[in-house]
């Protein structure tokens, strides 16, 4: 079984897990205010940016494809009138994964990656909220990654990448990041609950 399936099986509760948090079902909310969404956004912000921060010390991530999603987070707190200040105030209320080797950094780039998937379904039903996508139109970019047909082809890039760099290493290093990526997705899980 190749590295990739691997990982999805091995982690699929704690994503599930991470999925039914009181915060990420608000997006869900027809209710949800602009309020509420920025304090997601900001969430969101504190984790990909510490995590973004430790993805660059390994070249690894970014030639499997990795690409940063901070910088659109950044930008929506903006739109949502976020001061520098308050935007730089922002940490995070958990724990991040270790991050000391390229198969853990891989583990973690995982999670980031794959959650490009999971912003499509969110930003399509936001859209469907007519009251509050007024309001947020133009705070929504973490959330407007690209169409799918694209975001599929950048996913399905990583995962062979992913796979070609496993082959190429001892189980040892896919326990890191099977482990690493575990840790990310609790990390996600204690910032939104």
């Amino acid at each position: 079984m190749k590295a990739s399936e691997q990982l999805k099986l091995a982690t699929r509760e704690a994503h599930n897990d991470l999925e039914q948090t009181d915060k990420l079902q608000q997006l869900f909310n027809p209710n949800l205010t602009q309020s509420e969404y920025a304090e997601i956004v900001s969430g969101f912000y504190a984790l990909f940016n510490s995590l973004e921060v430790k993805l660059n010390r390994f070249s690894v991530c970014a030639e499997m494809g990795y690409s940063k999603r901070a910088p659109d987070l950044k930008q929506d707190l903006e739109t949502l009138r976020w001061s520098e200040n308050d935007i730089q105030l922002i940490a995070t209320k958990c724990t991040l994964p270790i991050t000391n080797s390229a198969a853990q950094a891989i583990g973690v780039a995982y999670v980031l990656q794959g959650s490009k998937n999971g912003s499509l379904f969110i930003r399509k039903h936001l859209l469907k909220n007519s009251l509050l996508i007024k309001s947020l139109e133009n705070a929504m970019c973490f959330l407007s990654t690209g169409e799918l047909p694209l975001i599929r082809s950048e996913w399905q890039s990583f995962l062979n990448q992913m796979d070609r760099y496993f082959e190429r290493q001892s189980d040892s290093a896919f326990e890191e990041a099977l482990q690493s990526a575990n840790e990310t997705f609790y990390a996600f899980k204690q910032q939104f609950s």
